[in-house]
């Protein structure tokens, strides 16, 4: 994420220092008494270590998602959480647990993202078969059809205009 969010190499967290602005969509409702963090984390390259402080009695939660916002994390007060190391892993990791670890969390989903940042995005008028391919399924109508790309929070490639969309292939 960029612009007016904070932007964080993968697998690291940043978090919001300034007040969100009410245009924000980023954040749904956001809440000027709330610190926001966020991160892009690549489990199927590593897994992820997040530290939870002492809050006290205050409210507080984690909230991690794969990219179809499928939750996967509860860390949190509602959830009865302790301060702790939590790990973070992908559906296919089958490392050892280190120690000092109070919980860990495993992805429900294959991470949809390549390790290079790219998504595969299938827009075709039939679902495919394979689940993971449906996962990134955009319906599109039978025969001809015009495709745009929306840039959300837009990078500086692209506000240069140094930057040109992936070519898009027919399947075949």
């Amino acid at each position: 994420m960029a612009g007016p969010l904070p932007l964080a190499p993968l697998n690291h967290l940043t978090m919001l220092t300034g007040y969100v602005d009410p245009a924000e969509r980023s954040i749904a409702c956001p809440n000027q008494d709330v610190v926001y963090g966020v991160g892009s984390l690549a489990l199927d390259v590593s897994p992820v270590v997040v530290q939870v402080p002492d809050f006290g009695d205050r409210f507080w939660v984690y909230q991690g998602v794969d990219l179809r916002t499928d939750s996967f994390v509860q860390i949190g007060k509602m959830y009865g959480s302790t301060p702790g190391f939590y790990l973070l892993v992908g559906p296919n990791w089958k490392g050892e647990v280190p120690k000092g670890i109070t919980r860990v969390f495993r992805a429900s989903s294959k991470d949809l993202a390549l390790r290079d940042g790219s998504l595969t995005i299938h827009v075709q008028a039939a679902a495919p078969s394979d689940p993971m391919q449906r996962a990134n399924w955009l319906p599109a109508p039978t025969g001809e059809f015009s495709l745009y790309i929306r840039a959300y929070w837009p990078g500086v490639e692209i506000l240069e205009g140094s930057w040109t969309p992936p070519p898009v292939r027919k399947a075949k």
